[in-house]
C-alpha cells in the first residue's frame, strides 16, 4: 500500500451516504506536511481521492467522479493514481467513469493503512455503510484489467 509508485485501489462498497464525505480506505498523514491518499465518498454520492499536499507538484488536491454510488447498491470502485501518466482514473463497476490529470510526487511518509476510516476529519469521516474485497496494486491497473477485478470479483 505505499504510495511510493503508481496505485490502483480496489473496493466492494454499499452507501446510502448523502451528507458527508467518507474515507473508504486511506493512508494519509495529516499533521504539518500532509502525505498519501484518502479514498472515499463526497457528500453528494461520487467517489473522491485526496493526495497530500507534499505529494503536489501543482495543481488541486482533489479528483472527483462524476458517477453516483450512494445509491444503497453494491458497486466495484477503483481509483487508479498513475504516477507515470500524472493522472487519477475511477472506475465504477468495470467502467471508466473519469479521469483527472494531476502533478504529484508519491509519498506517504510511513502512514499506516486504515480502512473505513482516516486520521483527518476534516477530509472525511468514518464510512457508513458496508465495504468488503479491499485491494491494494502496486501499479496503474489498465482498462482491461480494472473490468477483469470487477468481473472476478463477484460483478452481478
Amino acid at each position: 500500500a505505499s504510495f511510493s509508485h503508481s496505485l490502483s485501489l480496489s473496493a466492494w462498497i454499499n452507501t446510502t451516504n448523502a451528507s458527508r464525505s467518507e474515507a473508504i480506505f486511506s493512508k494519509y498523514e495529516a499533521a504539518g506536511r500532509e502525505a498519501g491518499y484518502i479514498f472515499g465518498t463526497n457528500q453528494n454520492g461520487n467517489l473522491n481521492l485526496r493526495i497530500g499536499g507534499t505529494n503536489m507538484a501543482g495543481g488541486p488536491h482533489d479528483a472527483t467522479d462524476t458517477a453516483k454510488v450512494n445509491d444503497g447498491q453494491w458497486h466495484h470502485v477503483i481509483a487508479v493514481i498513475s504516477y507515470e501518466d500524472q493522472t487519477i482514473t475511477f472506475y465504477v463497476d468495470g467502467k471508466p467513469t473519469s479521469t483527472t490529470a494531476m502533478q504529484m510526487v508519491p509519498n506517504d511518509l510511513g502512514t499506516t493503512l486504515q480502512v473505513g476510516q482516516n486520521p483527518y476529519t476534516p477530509y472525511g469521516n468514518y464510512f457508513t455503510g458496508s465495504i468488503d474485497e479491499v485491494q491494494i496494486y502496486s501499479r496503474a491497473l489498465t482498462a482491461s484489467e480494472a473490468s477483469t477485478v470487477y468481473l472476478l470479483s463477484g460483478a452481478q
